[in-house]
């Protein structure tokens, strides 16, 4: 998306290596994220996802290199087109406009990203980590 210095690394949720530019992408199986969206019945509606943790068809954005194993109907962002905090607010504005991504787990991918002390190896990590006391990010 922009040209700027890379503030973003991502990390293989497999094999925890780097990835570079044009080696994977961050995606999810849109499939599933339909299935699990279209999969509700009388009793609640797809909004019931929207703060949910703990619903087992959550459908979980994944980082990985393409030869790390990807599904296929994935919805995927390479991983050079979100290198910088401006790449990913434009993804998260994109990505929550779908009506499927109520029924994926974006918003924990996002805070997983911003607080990488509340996740695992994987996923998306600032290259420069800071403490999150309400700074701005990327400063």
């Amino acid at each position: 998306m922009t040209d700027q210095t890379p503030e973003l690394t991502a990390i293989c949720d497999v094999c925890l290596q780097a990835i570079g530019d044009g080696e994977g992408s961050v995606w999810v199986d849109q499939g599933d994220a339909n299935d699990a969206f279209y999969s509700v019945d009388d009793s609640n509606s797809p909004l019931d996802f929207l703060g949910e943790t703990t619903r087992s068809d959550i459908v979980a954005w994944r980082t990985t290199h393409a030869d790390c194993g990807m599904t296929d109907n994935p919805y995927k962002i390479e991983v050079e087109r979100i290198r910088t905090w401006q790449d990913f607010l434009y993804w998260s504005a994109h990505v929550t406009g779908k009506k499927w991504s109520v029924a994926t787990d974006w918003r924990l991918f996002t805070l997983r990203s911003l607080e990488p002390q509340r996740a695992a190896v994987g996923g998306l990590r600032p290259i420069r980590p800071q403490g999150l006391a309400w700074n701005p990010i990327g400063s």
